[in-house]
């Protein structure tokens, strides 16, 4: 094999693997732990203060209504603050209706409940919650299984938050949140 060929066989390589693996953790110059950010709720949900109900369209995507209820844990029976999100599937037409609740440690928001699976596990990790910094990541044990969140960007426009979703080392998200509009965009790694 010449030099050409053993070049592009090994960028072949390197593409393939790259696409075929999510890489969650940022290069060390994406590290700052300078830049830091409170993430909320708020932020999450595109709910603010007292009202109990959010509408916006992320890209790509119908309608999402987003609402604030109380989930009944089935495990502890404990009535919890959380949240519904409603949408129409963009490809089947279908309504997916999710329940989010926030983790004991505080350090995330997770799916408790999602109408195309049924009931999850406890202690899940969809969006980071609290102090976070610049290219950290985090990873929960959720059921026996991992998820990763990582802050790919803390500060982009208007103080829009990027960051990857990474679960049981097959599915993988890259999501961006803007103040007052909740999710704006979110795309397969």
């Amino acid at each position: 094999m010449n030099l050409r060929s053993q070049f592009k066989a090994t960028m072949l390589v390197s593409l393939i693997a790259g696409v075929t693996a999510c890489q969650t953790t940022p290069p060390e110059r994406m590290v700052d732990k300078s830049k830091t950010r409170n993430l909320t709720l708020e932020l999450f949900s595109a709910i603010s203060g007292n009202e109990t109900m959010a509408v916006h369209h992320p890209a790509g995507m119908n309608e999402v209504t987003m609402n604030k209820i109380i989930w009944n844990n089935p495990e502890t029976k404990e009535a919890i603050p959380a949240y519904s999100r409603e949408r129409i599937h963009s490809g089947n037409g279908r309504k997916i209706v999710q329940t989010f609740a926030m983790r004991t440690d505080k350090q995330a928001i997770g799916r408790v409940h999602d109408s195309r699976f049924g009931a999850l596990p406890l202690g899940g990790a969809k969006f980071p919650l609290g102090e976070w910094y610049q290219g950290e990541t985090r990873s929960f044990d959720v059921g026996g299984k991992k998820m990763t969140l990582t802050i790919t960007n803390i500060q982009g426009n208007d103080d829009e938050l990027e960051f990857v979703w990474q679960a049981y080392s097959f599915e993988c998200w890259k999501y961006k949140y803007k103040p007052k509009l909740g999710m704006t965009n979110a795309n397969k790694c």
